[in-house]
């Protein structure tokens, strides 16, 4: 019920009501919709980009992003300024920031 607009969520909740993919797409439902035949491949490079991250700094920020919902905006952004300082002492970032650099 969070990520779908509380009158939506309750007109569904209420009435039972199926929706198609491109309807729970546009109400934030779904993130995508793709042919059934594109689904497995779709689903394997969403993984694969995920799996390409350092892991470290995914988990933090999976963890920042749930942290942060029930936050006024000023300590979600103080909470992510720490968390970034933080992603900072990880060894997959520091060989980022170092590759960068050397650019």
């Amino acid at each position: 019920s969070r990520a779908v607009p509380p009158r939506q969520a309750l007109d569904l909740l209420l009435t039972g009501r199926l929706i198609q993919a491109p309807r729970a797409v546009e109400i934030g439902l779904i993130n995508a919709a793709v042919p059934a035949g594109a689904l497995d491949a779709t689903v394997a490079e969403t993984a694969a980009t995920i799996a390409a991250k350092a892991p470290d700094a995914i988990g933090l920020g999976k963890a920042l992003f749930y942290r942060q919902l029930p936050l006024d905006i000023a300590e979600a952004y103080a909470l992510a300024g720490e968390r970034m300082a933080e992603n900072m002492g990880f060894a997959d970032t520091q060989v980022l920031v170092d590759g960068f650099i050397r650019k």
